[in-house]
């Protein structure tokens, strides 16, 4: 049998025989065959083209390198969709739940003591996703963010200290975040009148960089009531 002259693509010719015919189809189609793998894994480096194929046990049998996808389209035991190799083996690719984490934020010994000016948070009762870390700097505890889009919401409820006192309450990026959303508000009491504050802001993180609770307030006093920082995964 001749072959194309770009794929290399197996052809019948008109003087080939009839009785050779089954064999010429099969080697005509698993010529096609391995000029469409060949076509798959052209791309440079090796692996970058995902290995597509009809069932599971198919994937299974076929090599790829760490890190490569695969696809399966045709499977009749509803294993189809998206794998990945590690090691001589596929697995499938799991959906991810959104990660979240919280906190209690206090200043120390369970009081949220506020300065005259700028005061910042350490955090107790922390929860949620394990890699979301938390470290301290010179100012107070911040929390590292994976990197992606993250909400933040930042809540306390407080008492008044002295009379016509006011409190801003902030989200403070630090290293690799921005926020994208104005991450500052602001409210007020009367004598011991209670009240609450919250802000919710978007950060962008690159994986290197957190977000660190912050308080600007007219006076200096012990709020009775700890707040919450909560962060969600978009």
């Amino acid at each position: 049998m001749k072959t194309t002259s770009v794929y290399g693509i197996p052809y019948v010719e008109a003087d080939d025989l009839v009785s050779s015919a089954p064999t010429q189809f099969r080697q005509t189609a698993e010529g096609v065959e391995k000029v469409l793998r060949e076509i798959d894994a052209r791309a440079t480096p090796e692996g970058v083209s995902p290995v597509t194929a009809t069932t599971l046990e198919t994937l299974e049998s076929l090599e790829g390198v760490n890190g490569q996808s695969g696809v399966v389209t045709g499977d009749t035991m509803q294993r189809n969709g998206l794998y990945y190799r590690l090691g001589d083996a596929w697995h499938p690719v799991e959906i991810r739940q959104k990660r979240t984490w919280g906190c209690r934020f206090k200043r120390s010994a369970n009081d949220l003591i506020l300065n005259n000016g700028d005061t910042y948070m350490m955090f107790s009762n922390v929860t949620g996703s394990a890699d979301i870390k938390t470290t301290a700097n010179s100012k107070g505890a911040y929390a590292i963010l994976p990197a992606g889009r993250w909400l933040v919401k930042e809540y306390m409820q407080f008492s008044g200290i002295a009379d016509m006192t006011w409190l801003s309450i902030g989200v403070a990026t630090v290293g690799g975040a921005s926020s994208l959303l104005p991450s500052a508000a602001e409210s007020s009491t009367s004598g011991n009148a209670f009240s609450a504050i919250e802000c919710v802001t978007v950060i962008e993180s690159d994986g290197t960089g957190g977000i660190q609770v912050s308080f600007h307030s007219n006076n200096s006093g012990i709020m009775r009531v700890a707040g919450y920082l909560n962060v969600v995964e978009l």
